[in-house]
């Protein structure tokens, strides 16, 4: 066991909640902190060193309280506002994304936290095409970019000035187990088991396709690094396809491709239409990445969704 004590906020989110699962099978002293809902947590009552506290990483004053409280010496940042498309407030994205990680990083310096993990986007690149690596120029092209771009500059300026551990990750097309529905996959999966027609583009943007358990077994690989990478960027992709393509091959396990209407919406003003990743960088920090099919991955959501 561990003598580590991991603070993860936004654990009731997507990611969040899979690196809370992970780190408490791993026997860890783990605090989970959460805003709103309490959805994907309450199910993890069974580990051991279960420990889960409400928080506003916007309100510094609660963020000391729960820094004094639980005295975490790893932070793992999930906490983030503007992926959805029902999270549309700009005044929210830019207090949560940037004020909200400020205050995090502020008492993490207090407290002497020894390596923290901050996730932030692959829409700072912006449009790319072919693979992207680190160093491309970022030119986000929607807010939440913008202000995740925002908050890895603060990040590596603090890493700088305060030789502060800190490591950005950048996720690239995450799919899997507690997926809001409001998501591409919940979307197909609930056409094909209720046999309704789904409305979509035409389907030609290029993203990546990673499987959520996957990018949490290379997240904690690079959080124990021997020699932690502090002040680097880090790429996290994997399977790169249209969204057409990868639609289909969920629809097929339901033999309900005829449900796919492709072409029925229009792209949005400022769609990204190729965005995947080049994670060479990743591999020569872990070596080779474990990668979950889409037809595995689709058997373990299904499963989830059954229970």
């Amino acid at each position: 066991m561990s003598h580590d004590t991991f603070l993860i906020t936004g654990a009731n989110g997507f990611l969040g909640s899979r690196i809370f699962e992970f780190l408490l099978k791993n026997d860890c002293k783990v605090i989970g902190c959460y805003l709103n809902k309490r959805n994907n947590i309450d199910s993890l009552k069974k580990y051991e060193n279960f420990r889960i506290d409400k928080l506003d990483i916007t309100s510094r004053k609660n963020v000391k309280e729960i820094f004094t409280k639980h005295k975490p010496n790893k932070l793992i940042n999930c906490a983030a506002y503007g992926i959805l498309p029902s999270n549309n407030n700009e005044y929210k994205i830019l207090n949560t994304n940037l004020n909200g990680t400020f205050n995090l990083i502020k008492e993490a310096n207090s407290q002497k936290v020894k390596r923290i993990i901050h996730f932030g986007s692959c829409f700072e690149y912006g449009s790319h095409e072919g693979k992207i690596k680190e160093e491309f120029h970022a030119q986000p092209s929607n807010f939440y970019g913008i202000t995740k771009l925002a908050c890895t500059n603060l990040l590596l300026h603090f890493n700088k000035t305060l030789k502060l551990p800190i490591v950005i990750l950048r996720p690239f097309g995450v799919w899997g187990l507690n997926e809001s529905e409001e998501r591409l996959v919940p979307q197909i999966l609930n056409a094909c088991l209720k046999n309704k027609n789904l409305n979509l583009t035409l389907g030609d943007q290029i993203r990546d396709y990673t499987y959520v358990d996957d990018l949490v077994r290379w997240t904690l690989k690079i959080l124990n690094l021997k020699n932690f990478p502090s002040g680097e960027i880090i790429n996290l992709g994997s399977n790169s396809m249209k969204v057409k393509d990868f639609a289909k091959l969920i629809a097929r396990e339901f033999q309900s491709e005829h449900l796919l209407k492709f072409g029925e919406l229009s792209y949005r003003n400022n769609e990204m239409m190729e965005l995947s990743s080049d994670n060479s960088k990743l591999i020569n920090l872990i070596g080779k990445l474990e990668i979950t099919s889409i037809n595995e991955g689709l058997k373990k959501v299904l499963i989830e969704r059954r229970n």
